[in-house]
């Protein structure tokens, strides 16, 4: 990572909009016009050539010992972004490097996407499913062998949710929200124009 002088680095996140802005520097800034690029290109994501390759990797990985199980999934949403905390109010985040992870349900599989790498598990079979919860037994491909973890998703309030995936081994995805209830939260940027500085951290523990 190539150090950047402290008087080049926006460490206050104040809202503000990104037309208020010098883009040639750095900016942290909570932006909370629900219309900048930040917001537009975080609603119309998709995944890339890469994420579906290493996706269809890891899959392929599983399913070479594996057959997974198809479940439909009913009155659930089926994908998820990462959502945080900071200063009590839940908020999205958009990183210097990559982007908060994504989830994707499909009817065998499950799709982690980012922050820089993505990759699927199978489905192995349904625990829990109801109008609240998700819960799911499924196989991943850390090392050599397919594992078993366990996926909950639980709707804690509108558009909150709580995911845990037990012992995950590429890094957690506490809380997240769904892409068509974007505009309900404020985006917290780490705007880097020219290259890697360090993420932001201080948001809440949750």
């Amino acid at each position: 990572m190539v150090s950047v002088p402290v008087s080049r680095l926006d460490t206050l996140a104040e809202k503000n909009t990104p037309q208020a802005l010098d883009y040639a520097q750095h900016h942290l800034f909570i932006d909370t016009s629900r219309t900048s690029t930040h917001c537009t290109q975080l609603k119309n994501w998709q995944p890339s050539q890469w994420d579906h390759q290493a996706v269809q990797s890891s899959l392929k990985a599983i399913n070479n010992h594996f057959q997974p199980q198809k479940v439909t999934v009913e009155s659930f949403p089926t994908h998820f972004i990462t959502l945080r905390k900071y200063q009590n109010e839940w908020i999205l985040y958009d990183r210097c490097d990559g982007m908060d992870r994504r989830l994707e349900l499909r009817d065998t599989a499950v799709v982690f996407y980012g922050p820089l790498e993505s990759y699927g598990a199978s489905i192995e079979k349904v625990l829990v499913q109801s109008g609240q919860t998700l819960a799911l037994q499924i196989k991943l491909h850390p090392n050599a062998e397919p594992q078993s973890r366990q996926l909950k998703i639980t709707q804690l309030e509108s558009f909150v949710y709580n995911i845990m995936l037990y012992e995950l081994p590429f890094g957690q995805m506490r809380y997240a929200t769904v892409p068509e209830a974007i505009d309900q939260f404020d985006l917290l940027v780490n705007h880097c124009p020219t290259q890697k500085v360090i993420e932001f951290d201080d948001f809440d523990p949750l």
